[in-house]
């Protein structure tokens, strides 16, 4: 079956009351279900802001995303890439995770106009570069497993 790659973002939802809870929420129910349908990516957090990239076989990414539309703790999901790939670029990653700290700013002025998440001036191509930066600064960490929850402000 061919693989592809997604990158979305999305808007943390407004009812939210607990952003740490939600975020650790999200982030083991991926591990779950992403371990279950052979998808591996990449979960980024900033400016209440989620940008993901998830791969896989194809069938299982277009139903994760439509999982995803149904998940009442983000909205307003915006694809950004969707393209056939030879091979994953997170293989090894059942989700990688990582929030927008003071050491990731520069990454985000790069290529955004402030130094927050700004997805709405994101192309597919800028997306995955932004997340291969934070992969080569060391900022994504790969969660293996539910409750391993790294959150950091």
């Amino acid at each position: 079956m061919p693989l592809v790659q997604l990158i979305y973002f999305s808007q943390v939802n407004s009812n939210t009351i607990n952003l740490t809870e939600t975020n650790k929420s999200i982030l083991n129910s991926a591990i779950s279900r992403n371990r279950e349908f052979g998808i591996t990516g990449v979960l980024l957090h900033n400016n209440n802001y989620y940008l993901q990239m998830i791969e896989g076989p194809r069938d299982n990414v277009n139903h994760i995303y439509s999982r995803l539309h149904q998940d009442n703790r983000h909205k307003n999901l915006q694809i950004l890439m969707f393209k056939d790939i030879f091979e994953r670029y997170f293989k090894d990653w059942s989700m990688g995770w990582a929030s927008g700290g003071l050491e990731k700013y520069k990454i985000f002025y790069k290529y955004c106009s402030t130094q927050t998440l700004n997805p709405n001036e994101l192309t597919g191509v800028s997306a995955f570069n932004l997340l291969q930066d934070f992969v080569n600064l060391g900022a994504i960490q790969n969660i293996q497993k539910e409750c391993e929850f790294p959150y950091q402000h």
